[in-house]
């Protein structure tokens, strides 16, 4: 709020955790609250059910950074449904009810109105554990959040305000969230336009964490990315506007990462020095966290820390990169993790150096059409995509004139047809063999089309690490002359 609406006040802010818009804010944490309440005002998941779904959760996404460290770095990318966990008969400690697994589905889903519009974002997948003293009550009676997002709905939400006579059962999601106007102007932070606080020199370190439920960090997020819209880019963004997403933390502080920053210094470099943080270092401090006790759960530790004191380190990467082990090192230091970018998070080093191998031997075999085709900036722009659908590749061949018609099969042999539907890192062939010109066209001199569906581009980038798709493309520039392919999208992004 001051940089937008006083921006001369402060020369450099450091902001976590800010609610966006308030009123929504609020919504989300009686929504959350009200999900897990049953007929009888007890809890419907219990720490337990909890703790169940967050074990499978980490089942599915834990190694997203390439150790196992209890926390999920990267939740946009991790699919898990709660339904995975139903009940096949009878309720067991290992299985989920029915009004279990639809109270955790809308903790993720966030507040929705009766024809399914979300109103504002739920919890991240990793975040399960913090649902407990907040969502959760550790005895199954009535969550504790549900009395306190209600005090807001009491008296601040609407003008005039309805008073302690309001109660949850009384929340119309159809119609109160477009009441928020009113109030909101007093208590919204989310005017993008800050080109005031940038020309009058100001400097913004914003950071969340993904694991917050009681403020999920996905408005944050998008105010981030609108801002950027706003002021013309990510490059005019962020010489003055940087944002840091950490994982495992609670809400600002506390839960299972590294969560302790020294923001007052890293603002100072930035403001005095011109120092811009191309990243933060973060700490976890030796000691156990209790969720259910409110001193323990929201640790403030006194940085530096002496070394002793410390369980591990990682680095924090300005927004959309995350944290990821390059492979070698001791994984509980900073040092042994790069960056690599959100909706990017398959483009790491290992598999840009496979791709520039492939694209070197086509090169070196005299492979022409437009140059190397897929290109390497035509292989980047796939891999960075915020896409999250399936992708196709379609490639045409024209062959080596010294190959007959029995040789032309090698090129998408039975082998390694087989080898791409059997292989779960690789795709489904659609259409492979040999395609003359009838299919192609008269105006294209084309002996061979390929079209092969990935169902992610993640899928893409961990074929080129499998050691039988390496062998597979070192026999291809033996028998290929030119290439050329085309990445399409098979499907609308979600």
């Amino acid at each position: 709020m001051e940089a937008q609406r006083f921006p001369w006040d402060f020369n450099g802010i450091a902001v976590g955790a800010p609610g966006l818009p308030m009123g929504n804010a609020f919504l989300s944490v009686l929504w959350a609250s009200m999900a897990n309440v049953a007929k009888n005002g007890t809890s419907i998941l219990r720490p337990a059910d909890v703790k169940l779904i967050h074990e499978a959760v980490l089942a599915r996404c834990d190694m997203d950074d390439g150790v196992k460290d209890g926390m999920v770095s990267n939740p946009k990318e991790c699919r898990f449904d709660p339904a995975e966990l139903a009940c096949k008969s009878a309720k067991t400690a290992q299985c989920l009810a029915a009004d279990q697994i639809q109270a955790a589905r809308k903790i993720y889903a966030g507040p929705k109105t009766s024809g399914g519009e979300t109103i504002q974002p739920g919890s991240a997948v990793g975040s399960e554990l913090n649902w407990i003293g907040d969502f959760v009550a550790s005895d199954g009676s009535s969550p504790s959040e549900l009395e306190w997002g209600a005090e807001y709905f009491k008296y601040m939400a609407f003008n005039p305000a309805p008073g302690p006579g309001w109660k949850p059962e009384n929340l119309n999601l159809d119609e109160d969230y477009k009441r928020f106007g009113m109030m909101d102007v007093i208590t919204n932070s989310n005017n993008p336009d800050l080109r005031q606080f940038k020309k009058a020199g100001g400097k913004i370190i914003a950071y969340h964490s993904w694991a917050d439920s009681l403020n999920p960090p996905f408005t944050l997020i998008d105010y981030f990315s609108t801002v950027q819209n706003t002021m013309g880019g990510a490059g005019n963004t962020k010489d003055f506007f940087r944002l840091f997403v950490l994982p495992g933390m609670d809400h600002c502080t506390g839960g299972v990462g590294a969560y302790a920053v020294d923001y007052l210094s890293y603002l100072e470099a930035w403001v005095e020095r011109g120092e811009a943080p191309d990243q933060l270092l973060s700490v976890r401090p030796k000691g156990a966290i209790d969720i259910n006790d409110a001193e323990s759960r929201y640790p403030a530790p006194i940085l530096p820390l002496a070394p002793g004191d410390v369980e591990f380190t990682r680095p924090v990467y300005p927004y959309p990169a995350w944290a990821k082990y390059k492979g070698t090192g001791d994984p509980k230091r900073a040092e042994s993790f790069v960056p690599v970018k959100d909706g990017k998070s398959s483009v790491n080093d290992q598999t840009m150096t496979r791709l520039s191998e492939i694209i070197a031997r086509y090169t070196a075999a005299g492979i022409k059409d437009s140059g190397v085709v897929p290109t390497a900036a035509q292989w980047q722009t796939l891999l960075e995509s915020s896409y999250q659908g399936k992708i196709v590749l379609v490639t045409l061949y024209k062959l080596d004139p010294k190959l007959t018609k029995k040789d032309i099969p090698n090129l998408a042999s039975e082998e390694y047809k087989k080898f791409l539907q059997d292989n779960s890192d690789a795709g489904v062939v659609l259409l492979d063999g040999t395609t003359l010109f009838n299919f192609i066209g008269d105006d294209e001199d084309w002996d061979m089309v390929s079209a092969v569906e990935f169902s992610s581009r993640e899928s893409l980038a961990r074929l080129m690490e499998n050691p039988r798709f390496i062998e597979f493309n070192k026999v291809r520039p033996q028998i290929i002359s030119r290439q050329r392919t085309l990445i399409l999208q098979s499907e609308p992004a979600r």
